[in-house]
């Protein structure tokens, strides 16, 4: 309950604050080639042989990261205990 609650004034007091809309879930560094998707699950069973950094327009939070990616990025909220986070 305490996250649909987050979810729902996080953009709120983000304006308020002028943090803008990036949030950082996971710390950490990654590179690789950028791979522009709709959604993480349209990729949930490809194996990438270089590293990928992956812009998702759409993330759930249940899905699993493929091999080889290094990095997700994504203007979507996620929730923070959500097993992508």
């Amino acid at each position: 309950m305490l996250s649909q609650l987050i979810r729902l004034i996080d953009p709120l007091l983000r304006k308020k604050a002028n943090l803008g809309n990036w949030q950082i879930i996971s710390r950490g560094d990654g590179s690789g080639q950028l791979k522009i998707v709709a959604n993480l699950k349209s990729i949930r069973n490809i194996v990438y042989k270089s590293p990928k950094v992956i812009i998702a327009d759409k993330v759930t939070g249940d899905e699993d990261i493929p091999e080889n990616v290094k990095a997700v990025i994504t203007s979507d909220v996620t929730d923070i205990v959500s097993h992508v986070a």
